[in-house]
């Protein structure tokens, strides 16, 4: 499970809070975090407006694979030298870190799978490929294919367009229930391309399929589809209807 670090940081009395969002997100703080072993993620939140009292200028986010990893990390003489050079722009005294474990709402997990399905139809694999963990496992059960990351991905889903450039998926139904969930769908296209092993044959197909997830907060860690190949090969005319 990974681990998240988060730092509460509040500004120095000495300078404004706009002069504290410039040092924090300036390129001598960046290039010292992301030298810190093990990170994975890092995200900042600034402040633009306190609703009641005060409050911090600004939370921080790092992202670990694990616990170990962010115990390795924060022993570092990288994260040392991070915490070195925030003293340009934090108050130390008042600044502070926490570790959490998300809990992310469902609703984040059902907009990813909707998300799915439109930039799917839409071709669209720059939007879609954030929608995935970058060591995402997506298997086609039927054409007993798996993509191991964002780059075998790709390339299997812009073959896959070069085969149908018309493709459409169109969702009947979902669920997400914060650590995996479902979808049925349909999919429709014509066979303009060649495959492998499969030549284009113009003829149009639409199947009925399901996929399922698991997620690692609001992004997919491994995809699993499930279509009907038999009806597939009868309507593109590759096996003789039962």
């Amino acid at each position: 499970m990974e681990a998240k670090l988060m730092f509460i940081v509040y500004r120095r009395a000495d300078i404004t809070h706009e002069q504290f969002l410039a040092r924090w997100g300036d390129r001598q703080h960046l290039s010292i975090v992301e030298k810190t072993p093990g990170l994975i993620r890092h995200s900042h939140n600034e402040t633009v407006q306190l609703l009641s009292g005060s409050g911090p200028d600004g939370v921080g986010e790092l992202w670990y694979p694990s616990d170990a990893a962010m115990n390795t990390a924060l022993a570092s003489a990288e994260f040392g030298a991070a915490v070195e050079d925030g003293k340009r722009f934090a108050d130390m005294d008042k600044t502070y870190a926490i570790v959490v474990r998300e809990q992310w709402i469902i609703d984040a997990q059902q907009r990813a799978i909707e998300n799915w399905a439109a930039h799917w139809s839409a071709h669209d694999m720059t939007r879609l490929l954030p929608l995935f963990t970058d060591d995402i496992v997506f298997e086609d059960v039927p054409m007993g294919v798996v993509n191991h990351g964002h780059a075998q991905l790709r390339a299997f889903g812009e073959g896959f367009f070069a085969g149908f450039p018309d493709v459409t998926f169109t969702l009947q139904s979902s669920f997400a229930n914060g650590t995996s969930g479902g979808c049925e769908w349909v999919m429709r296209g014509t066979h303009m391309g060649d495959l492998p092993g499969m030549a284009a044959t113009g003829k149009r197909m639409e199947v009925r399929g399901s996929s399922t997830f698991e997620f690692a907060g609001d992004r997919i860690r491994r995809c699993s589809d499930y279509w009907d190949k038999a009806t597939f090969l009868t309507q593109l005319g590759l096996m003789a209807a039962a």
